[in-house]
């Protein structure tokens, strides 16, 4: 028995579409818009990520990054208060975990290094909608975890955030108490 064009041994005559028997003639048509988005790919990829880093490169945050001398907080606080390395180990590690310090050289020089290489606090001299949004944020973010426990739904709430964050928050309150705990009392004049 000869089977006619189209036709699947074992199955009778079959009723494929025209494109399916005959794959040579569609073939070309389907490939065709498939390699212009390929070809538009490529075209974008080479001429926009250069663009891309030109434009990048000329930001203001790469060029305040000048070649020369670098800012080291550490070895500026070391010359300036004179104090050798197993003194600025000491100062380190209260600035890591905010003890006080009995030496008064050391003391200041904790209040220094603090100073110096503590960044600026993220909502000081932000635009007012930024202030607003942030604090938006974290009111819902706060609110979304306070139903989620009180439901019992412990799986809504993103701990990996959490994880990642207390650290942060922690490590930012051990500053501010190695500020408090080595700076000088004030003066007091007694009569």
């Amino acid at each position: 028995m000869e089977l006619a064009h189209g036709d699947t041994p074992g199955l009778g005559v079959s009723r494929l579409p025209n494109c399916m028997i005959n794959r040579s003639r569609t073939a070309g048509r389907a490939i065709i818009p498939l390699m212009g988005w390929a070809i538009g790919a490529v075209v974008v990829l080479l001429l926009g990520m250069p663009l891309a880093a030109v434009w990048w490169s000329r930001r203001t945050f790469w060029s305040r990054l000048r070649p020369g001398k670098e800012r080291d907080p550490f070895g500026d606080t070391m010359r300036r208060h004179e104090l050798g390395a197993a003194a600025m180990a000491r100062v380190e590690d209260a600035v890591l975990w905010g003890r006080r310090l009995e030496d008064p050289a050391e003391r200041a020089a904790v209040v220094d290094l603090v100073q110096a290489g503590l960044p600026r606090p993220f909502l000081e001299g932000r635009s007012t909608w930024v202030v607003v949004a942030v604090v938006i944020w974290g009111t819902a973010v706060a609110a979304m975890v306070v139903f989620a426990v009180v439901d019992g739904r412990w799986g809504d709430v993103n701990w990996f955030t959490l994880v990642w964050l207390a650290p942060a928050v922690w490590m930012a309150g051990n500053t501010r108490r190695a500020i408090r705990r080595n700076s000088d009392p004030p003066a007091t004049d007694a009569p």
